[in-house]
């Protein structure tokens, strides 16, 4: 008789094999739009009037401004603004710290004259002594980035520390210790020890689209449209650099995407079934909500996304025979997947989900829409005008989710189609 040993690569294999996603092909939902070029980005949006920004930066690691001549720029046509570093908003001196550190900004009808503006201002800098050694950075002697550490330039985020260790002297931004376990007994335990030094490298996410900002004035109201990734948080910082209440700055991640989305919807539901998103504090995971109305009655609440961790939490301690909380995390932790479906299925979304279901939306085909895993696409896909009659009857035979479900109805009645009851 022989004995066959499974290997762990061939358990490994098998686990694999069971999941849906991991280990197996899978076609990005935005795929044709981008090779093809039809995929839309910020750098995309041209409103009427746009003034175009260029931004001198600093050569130099460290130096001090000495002067900045911008008579040349003031001079091209379609210059409209120009702002050397001292008229800027915010702590700003005459000295720069790093290479590509602010020195003056133009503002012109068209890129290119911007551009030209930018490159046309002379500055004079006196270079300083740099050390890019972080190692070295924090010892006494060497340059100082700010003159004390953790300085308080109104930043967010921004938290009192204590400094423990007594190698840290300057240009300390932010210090945190972190102790889990018994190292020394860690040590004595071990069968082999291996200390080495590691350097983890600078990260650069590679998105496809460049950084821009396009800033636009409603009323007394600031709208910018950003790339970056927390809106709610920037919108606090761009009101506190501006002096001005925090509701009367918005960052069009949101309004704009609502608009994007619900621009496709069908004529005879368009107006009537609106998707909303609110913080009620500063952090962009703080409490909030999320929520979808038809003719100005909530359908759906999404909270935030505190609450919904804790309820997955008690959902995931459910399903592995576990009180939550404590201890025991971590033997439920292997339920959250299995949680977070089940919240879904019953319709208990946390706020960021709508939004994340709306930027994958717009990147969509609607064949892949209407067939989505995601129960969100998928119900705000029944409003598309880009669904028509036929093909909403065909998908009353296949709708497994009441939010859909219901989605799916009012559209039906809107549209004057006759509908059957499902089966619940």
């Amino acid at each position: 008789m022989s004995t066959k040993t499974v290997s762990s690569i061939d358990l490994n294999k098998q686990k694999r094999s069971s999941l849906e996603s991991v280990g197996h092909n899978v076609v990005k939902v935005d795929m044709d739009d981008k090779i093809t070029g039809k995929a839309k980005y910020g750098s995309d949006i041209q409103p009427d009037g746009i003034l175009h920004a260029a931004v001198v930066r600093s050569r130099h690691t460290h130096a001090i401004i000495q002067s900045v001549d911008i008579s040349a720029a003031e001079s091209m046509e379609g210059v409209r603004a120009i702002v050397t570093r001292d008229q800027l908003l915010g702590q700003f001196d005459n000295r720069v710290r790093y290479y590509g550190d602010v020195i003056a900004a133009v503002a012109a009808t068209t890129h290119e004259v911007a551009i030209k503006a930018a490159e046309s201002i002379i500055s004079t800098l006196e270079p300083l002594p740099s050390i890019h050694d972080p190692k070295r950075a924090i010892q006494s002697g060497s340059p100082k980035v700010h003159d004390v550490n953790n300085p308080n330039f109104g930043q967010h985020g921004r938290h009192e520390f204590v400094v423990e260790n007594s190698e840290y002297v300057q240009n300390i931004d932010d210090y945190h210790y972190v102790c889990i376990g018994d190292v020394e007994e860690g040590f004595l335990e071990a069968d082999f020890i291996f200390e080495h030094e590691y350097i983890s490298p600078r990260v650069n996410p590679c998105n496809l689209d460049t950084h821009c900002t396009i800033a636009e004035w409603d009323g007394d109201t600031v709208v910018f449209t950003e790339t970056l990734g927390a809106p709610s948080r920037s919108r606090d910082e761009i009101a506190d650099l501006m002096g001005i209440p925090h509701e009367q700055v918005t960052v069009m991640q949101w309004s704009k995407l609502r608009s994007q989305v619900e621009d496709l919807f069908a004529d005879s539901v368009k107006g009537r079934v609106r998707l909303h998103s609110t913080r009620y504090r500063k952090m962009h995971d703080q409490q909030g909500r999320a929520w979808i109305t038809i003719d100005g009655e909530e359908i759906v609440n999404m909270t935030n996304l505190f609450e919904w961790l804790y309820q997955r939490d008690r959902r995931a301690a459910e399903l592995a025979g576990v009180e939550p909380g404590g201890q025991t995390w971590e033997v439920y932790a292997s339920k959250w997947c299995d949680a977070e479906q089940e919240l879904r299925q019953d319709s208990v979304f946390w706020q960021g989900d709508l939004g994340d279901a709306m930027f994958s939306y717009l990147q969509s085909s609607i064949d892949n829409i209407v067939s989505s895993d995601n129960i969100l696409i998928r119900a705000i896909g029944m409003l598309d005008r880009r669904v028509g009659k036929r093909r909403l009857a065909t998908l009353s035979e296949t709708i497994d989710h009441p939010l859909v479900a219901l989605l799916h109805t009012f559209r039906c009645d809107a549209e004057g189609m006759q509908t059957f009851p499902r089966e619940p």
